[in-house]
């Protein structure tokens, strides 16, 4: 397994070998799902390793969409000020939300390449909601989120509500309960 530097968190194998550069917490890690609710930002922190090129954002879906599709479905990768780093198109049309449950790995418009290892948001924002059943994204419990060593008591999961798009800078406020959501940088292309 891979270790993430400064955090402490290993990479699930079968999602290493499929390009994760990071993920908020290990696939073990006991979780439930949630809906993300429309128009609020949901980020989870995690540390990416110097020269690794983000190529796609990836989310573990829990519980398939049913119906017709809301307006906006993003994932953008931020910095720990809330700078939007890179970001996807608008997937709410994808048909993966209805398909399969499994992680989705989506593509960023323009690839980011870090720098310095250093920890990131992986965010996630859906724009009204699917007509029949509401997608809904894994996360860990809030004692799992809370109990991993993030590096100068950065906040593991964070919110911004009242967002019709990704929002650059963000200005985001701590999860109550902090209840982190897999959503996930990765190098892999997409699928």
């Amino acid at each position: 397994m891979a270790f993430i530097p400064t955090v402490g968190v290993s990479l699930d194998p079968t999602l290493a070998a499929a390009g994760l550069a990071g993920q908020p917490f290990a696939a073990s890690v006991p979780t439930s799902q949630a809906v993300l609710g429309s128009g609020t930002i949901r980020a989870s922190l995690q540390t990416i390793p110097a020269g690794v090129t983000v190529n796609s954002l990836a989310c573990q879906i829990g519980i398939l969409a049913v119906g017709a599709v809301p307006t906006l479905i993003r994932l953008g990768l931020y910095d720990l000020s809330g700078n939007l780093l890179a970001s996807t198109p608008n997937l709410a049309s994808d048909a993966r939300w209805t398909a399969a449950v499994k992680a989705c790995f989506n593509a960023v418009s323009t690839p980011f390449t870090v720098k310095q290892t250093a920890a990131f948001y992986v965010a996630m924002l859906q724009v009204g909601v699917f007509a029949g059943t509401d997608l809904q994204i894994v996360r860990a419990s809030a004692a799992v989120a809370t109990s991993v060593g993030w590096p100068n008591n950065t906040t593991p999961s964070v919110s911004q509500a009242g967002q019709s798009d990704l929002t650059n800078p963000a200005t985001f406020a701590p999860v109550s309960g902090q209840a982190t959501f897999w959503l996930a940088a990765a190098t892999a292309a997409g699928s």
